[in-house]
């Protein structure tokens, strides 16, 4: 049996589009022998399609084309697998649809509905068979291994988290040792095919790489990484690929993937919106300079128009000379570059707004900046274009001091990667062509915007000026490393306070820095959007916006958590219990005892002599006893009855003073 992976890249709910990719790709994977062709998982709707799922009519289009194209491949065509979210119950379901015989079957859903009431669940894989060879169908094969019956040839397994740069199983064929790929067809002695979308879907962003492994665990086949290609390879049980393995895949690295998958979400994006044109705010720092790299690298230097905003009003020839030095550095970027450099002046912001006092210099800078991002919109509007922003990572956590950049731009490219994390970029952009100037590729670089960014955070965070300057005295001696860690352990790892680093100056300035996160989360919301590269972004940490607390640690004390707190209610309980159980043991022991005729004395050595066995003896002797007396066998006391059956109960012998005479 042939299979066909298609790793393609489109706009993700463009049913059209879809449906005409999917017929050019089964024809031409049909001319090389394939039997089967899978699409990835995102293509139809992405994989967080929220209410769309609710839309009868989505659904509705969605099938009916599915259904009209099934009717129209051609006899020779194979069989087609289009992954999609279907809704069921109140919630939804990762099905897959099956092309064959002119029709579409939802597998999971059929398959559940046809073993209903037999060990088969909605969750468990559905096999189907392909030219005599048993195929099992999943969207977490870690999970679902388990699952697959004995008789499988073959596991294909569609992926559905986006590109995580500490997760293994999302970097394709680049990891597929490293994640556990190949074990799991070896101990299994099960083909393996993994199907890895490529491009960016929303926030969800895809590196391609698909591959197969065979029985044996070795890679047989793979496809490129951010690429299009269509990988087509033949499935043979017992028949291992070791002879005709392919060439190993280019390495996973670090600063590599992150670099293509933020250029392939940025062109998606752009393509999305209906242009291909982008603007943002060139200005001479590492983030916006790294920005205008990354664009046209995604989409072309003529698509990249960069504004710069000059400010006049100086006050000082110091003044004029280091703004005049400061458009000459931007102008060196965007020759080097090759963009098209738009300059626009703003007259001093200092009089832009009514005031009967002047302002204070750090409101100037952030009337200024306001008035920056305005003109940048209102550049891309007029153009066409596409506006984005430089802010990082570091920006969105301490967001306080970013009120002014919530209208700068509509997507933020470098949003889930740290601020020091531009530094390695720029080095490994630059090793392909320098294109940026080395004073913006460095540790000093990176400082300096460091530096501005807390200040903002500060000042926008606390009004008072003497706060705001013990806050940023108290943070300024740390390195941008010290910061960025500390925000990376909080943000991407929860870990508590206790837990994170500590600076050299001490747990203050974590907590400080853990406030300014918590303090600035109604300013994140209006950030621009963002891809998602890192194991949490902010979306997934989002946390209440009026929260009033902050993590300021335990002061020592031992950490206390619900568990701990019931196993402690368990113990009390026990406790309580038990003393208890000892006031009705100690007055049965004495019925006991009133029964038997045993004296105190021997009560106590009953109750400290192997208690439990004890007690169980005596317990089984007066059984026995009372068997005996019932019968007219003998008395409670072991002697002989001197009446009939019960006589001695019933009579005035006195033998049982325990029981009334009435």
């Amino acid at each position: 049996m042939k299979l066909a992976l298609a790793q393609i890249d489109m706009r993700l709910g463009d049913i059209t589009g879809l449906c005409s990719r999917i017929e050019e790709q089964a024809v031409i994977a049909g001319r090389r022998g394939a039997d089967l062709l899978a699409f990835p998982a995102p293509l139809a709707m992405g994989v967080a399609p929220g209410a769309l799922t609710e839309s009868a009519n989505f659904q509705h289009d969605l099938l009916a084309s599915l259904e009209d194209l099934s009717g129209s491949l051609g006899s020779d065509a194979p069989v087609c697998l289009v992954p999609a979210i279907i809704p069921l119950g109140d919630g939804s379901l990762f099905e897959v649809l099956m092309l064959r015989d002119g029709h579409v079957s939802p597998l999971r859903l059929a398959f559940f509905r046809y073993k209903e009431g037999s060990p088969f669940d909605l969750w468990s894989p559905p096999i189907i068979d392909v030219d005599d060879a048993r195929i099992a169908v999943t969207f977490d094969v870690f999970r679902d291994i388990s699952e697959v019956p004995t008789g499988c040839d073959l596991v294909l397994s569609f992926q559905v988290p986006g590109f995580n740069v500490l997760n293994a199983a999302t970097h394709g064929a680049a990891a597929f040792k490293t994640a556990g790929f190949d074990g799991l067809a070896r101990d299994n002695r099960l083909w393996l095919a993994h199907l890895v979308p490529v491009g960016g879907f929303d926030e969800a962003v895809y590196t391609g790489g698909s591959f197969v492994i065979d029985e044996e665990g070795a890679l047989a086949a793979a496809a490129p990484h951010f690429e299009e290609a269509l990988l087509v390879h033949e499935i043979s049980r017992g028949v291992p690929a070791l002879a005709s393995e392919p060439a190993p895949p280019t390495p996973y690295d670090r600063e590599e993937w992150i670099w293509q998958a933020l250029r392939t979400h940025l062109r998606d994006t752009v393509i999305a919106e209906g242009t291909s044109r982008v603007a943002l705010h060139l200005d001479d720092d590492l983030p916006s300079a790294l920005l205008a790299a990354l664009a046209v690298d995604a989409l072309g230097p003529r698509n990249v128009l960069a504004v710069h905003m000059g400010r006049e009003g100086a006050s000082t020839p110091a003044e004029s000379a280091q703004e005049a030095a400061r458009a000459a550095r931007v102008r060196e970027v965007a020759a080097s570059l090759g963009v098209r450099l738009i300059e626009r002046s703003i007259e001093g912001t200092s009089g832009a707004a009514d005031r009967d006092t002047p302002a204070r210099p750090r409101s100037r800078q952030r009337l200024a900046a306001g008035v920056e991002a305005l003109c940048l919109d209102e550049a891309a509007f007029e153009l066409g274009a596409f506006p984005l922003s430089p802010l990082t990572k570091t920006h969105y956590a301490l967001a306080g001091g970013a009120g002014a950049f919530a209208g700068f731009g509509m997507l933020a490219p470098f949003g889930d990667v740290y601020l020091t994390e531009l530094e390695f970029l720029a080095r490994r952009r630059n090793r392909l062509s320098p294109v940026l100037p080395p004073r913006l590729v460095g540790l000093e670089a990176v400082r300096e915007e460091m530096r501005r960014v807390v200040c903002r955070a500060v000042t926008g965070s606390y009004r008072d000026p003497s706060h705001a300057e013990r806050v940023e005295r108290l943070l300024r001696g740390l390195e941008p490393s010290e910061i960025d860690g500390v925000l990376e352990a909080h943000v991407d790892r929860n870990l508590p306070l206790e837990d994170i680093p500590c600076a050299r100056e001490g747990a203050a300035p974590i907590a400080m820095l853990l406030l300014l996160v918590r303090r600035g989360e109604a300013v994140r919301r209006r950030l621009p959007a963002h891809p998602v590269i890192s194991a949490r972004s902010f979306d997934e940490r989002a946390w209440p916006a009026q929260l009033a607390w902050s993590d300021l640690g335990r002061h020592g004390r031992e950490p206390m958590d619900a568990e701990s707190l019931a196993s402690a209610s368990i113990a009390r309980f026990r406790e309580r219990t038990e003393g208890e159980a000892e006031r009705m043991r100690r007055e049965i022991l004495g019925l006991i005892g009133g029964m038997m005729g045993l004296s105190p004395e021997q009560m106590d050595g009953i109750s400290s002599d192997g208690s439990p066995e004890r007690i169980e003896r005596e317990l089984e002797r007066l059984q026995g006893r009372l068997r005996d007396a019932a019968e007219g066998k003998g008395t409670m006391d072991g002697r002989e009855p001197s009446e009939g059956a019960l006589g001695g109960i019933l009579g005035t012998a006195g033998t049982y003073p325990f029981f009334s005479r009435n």
